[in-house]
């Protein structure tokens, strides 16, 4: 009978690992959907921010209320750290944008992945095989083709490069953290929830001193929407329930392919050509990120199968 429950543990272990590499796959499909909508409306980078996050709010609330997770003040409290890198990597990242060269500000941003892989060694014992490491620096040098065989205009300034760079450190700190709360116990909806909440608290602030104006034009406001409900809060939340069930580092670096996303949907829906060199790197990405996720499947089964 004892093997019996053994085995049973090892599978339901197993799907819920499944389960959650699912849903990070389709976090990172909805997150690479922003920039999209973002660019569809035609209201200032702030402005788009303050709106999509208040949004987010409702909608999450609504979801931990269909969840039955109630928004506690103890869960709120727990947000805190989260939502403000949340919106320290989103500003700063807008501000980068508008100081340096959106190549060199998109690579610096997507080396997210090095910090977090490097963290989640001390913070939470995780460790990705060489052969790993390896798939991640393929990825890496993938996405690196993707951004740099853009036809880009842009010069490159030192305060934009050091932007970039604070959101980088914001972005990675806000998975790092979102890790740290879900195995904590917090409930994916109400964190999400949360991080929204104190996000937007945060930024109105900010596009308020800014002298920054709401508006929006023709289908701003569908855009919006979409980009509120599926890019921001669907990703977010299938992120955060993810991360009870996954690794931080393996997280980290499968949100590379959002840049593989992002620049298929602009070939796709604003006829931004794709060079060569761009198809090849995306194409080494994806490649890349699925050897990185059937090891690490096989390593979870292996260490869970009964001896």
């Amino acid at each position: 009978m004892e093997p019996t429950s053994d085995t049973g543990t090892h599978h339901s272990t197993t799907a819920q690992t499944r389960r959650g590499y699912t849903a990070l796959v389709a976090g990172v499909v909805a997150f690479g959907t922003a920039p999209l909508f973002v660019r569809a409306i035609s209201a200032p980078a702030l402005t788009i921010a303050t709106f999509a996050s208040w949004i987010a709010v409702i909608v999450m609330f609504i979801a931990a209320r269909v969840a039955r997770q109630p928004i506690t003040q103890a869960g709120l409290i727990s947000a805190i750290p989260g939502g403000i890198l949340f919106a320290l990597a989103q500003l700063l990242a807008f501000a980068a944008f508008r100081e340096t060269s959106l190549a060199i500000a998109s690579l610096i941003t997507s080396m997210t992945p090095l910090v977090v892989v490097v963290a989640a060694v001390p913070l939470f014992g995780e460790r990705l095989r060489a052969v790993q490491l390896l798939w991640a620096a393929l990825a890496i040098a993938g996405v690196a083709a993707v951004i740099l065989g853009a036809t880009d205009e842009g010069g490159n300034a030192l305060l934009g490069d050091l932007l970039a760079f604070g959101s980088l450190i914001a972005g990675a700190g806000m998975l790092l953290m979102m890790k740290h709360r879900r195995m904590g116990g917090v409930a994916a909806s109400s964190y999400t929830a949360g991080v929204f909440l104190i996000a937007a608290l945060f930024e109105t602030p900010v596009w308020l001193v800014a002298g920054a104006k709401a508006n929006f034009d023709g289908d701003d406001w569908l855009y919006l929407v979409l980009l509120a409900v599926f890019s921001l809060a669907a990703g977010m939340g299938a992120m955060a329930w993810a991360q009870r069930h996954v690794s931080v580092a393996v997280s980290s670096v499968l949100s590379l392919g959002a840049t593989v996303i992002t620049a298929v949907g602009a070939w796709v829906f604003f006829d931004q050509p794709l060079e060569v060199m761009q198809i090849v790197g995306g194409l080494v990405v994806l490649v890349s990120l699925a050897g990185i996720v059937t090891v690490q499947l096989g390593r979870h089964e292996g260490a869970t199968t009964p001896g």
